[in-house]
């Protein structure tokens, strides 16, 4: 494992085992919880469909979450729901990268629409990209994850709209590809197996009450939320301070040598004001 990797793994366990991790924990379990009832909402609301012939009850069934609204309302309390919680990740990137020790005023309220509705756009777009490449047995998943997946910090942080955060996040992650691979490919595939088992639990906690099976979901879901947040939050910031380094060594004497083999840089983001080195 590179030392970016293995930088990025240990700032993320850092950050979520701290106690503003745990606070970002507890706040995704509530939009966790308004997607899921949601969701229960809008089955409850439509017909099953030939699904329901084949899947467990828990995936074609209503739980006693439902709410008894119509479709479309349950539709548009799910994109709510979803923008909260974009909202919630915008605030965890800034306090992960910027590695503040509590949630200041400047993480929460300071410029925070636009880049929410941006976050929340990339999100639209990358969440269903990243998804058909991890049904492609989980590698071009990860591909999609480590070469676009930085979206959501040149939103959060630098402000850009969701094109040009990709096009950043692609010259980010150029050149570090193979240890970023290794490290996403890694918890991609950790993350599926605990989420496999988490659903056999899911579905016999369903049997015993609908309600306790959608709160371990909801729990469940926001554990790998902040992971994930805190790990592209602790790549970006691993990558970026090499780059510093590797510029700082480039104008002693003698230090271009060692400079060089830290990596090549990629393009400067094209927008944003900041600097988050972290």
């Amino acid at each position: 494992m590179s030392v970016e990797a293995s930088e990025a793994l240990e700032r993320a366990m850092d950050n979520v085992l701290s106690r503003k991790g745990a606070t970002f924990f507890l706040l995704f379990i509530f939009t966790s919880f308004l997607v899921i009832m949601a969701i229960q909402s809008r089955i409850a609301a439509s017909d099953p469909g030939p699904h329901a012939l084949v899947l467990p009850e828990p995936f074609t069934e209503a739980s006693d979450l439902a709410l008894g609204i119509p479709y479309e309302a349950a539709v548009v309390m799910t994109f709510l729901g979803l923008f909260i919680g974009c909202y919630l990740g915008l605030v965890a990137i800034r306090v992960f990268v910027h590695g503040y020790d509590g949630i200041p005023r400047e993480a929460y309220a300071e410029d925070v629409v636009v880049p929410t509705l941006y976050f929340f756009l990339g999100t639209l777009i990358f969440a269903p990209l990243f998804l058909i490449g991890l049904a492609a047995f989980v590698l071009p998943g990860a591909f999609v994850a480590i070469s676009l997946g930085f979206y959501a910090i040149y939103t959060t942080i630098h402000g850009d709209d969701f094109v040009d955060a990709f096009t950043n996040s692609w010259n980010l992650s150029s050149g570090h590809r193979l240890p970023l691979y290794l490290l996403f490919g890694a918890f991609l595939l950790a993350a599926i197996v605990v989420t496999a088992l988490g659903l056999v639990v899911y579905v016999l906690v369903w049997n015993l009450s609908t309600v306790l099976a959608e709160v371990m979901l909801a729990v469940g879901a926001s554990g790998i939320v902040v992971f994930t947040l805190a790990l592209v939050a602790g790549a970006y910031t691993s990558i970026r301070t090499h780059y510093v380094r590797r510029r700082e060594l480039s104008e002693l004497p003698g230090g271009e040598e060692e400079a060089a083999s830290i990596g090549d840089r990629p393009d400067e983001p094209e927008q944003g004001s900041q600097e988050a080195a972290g």
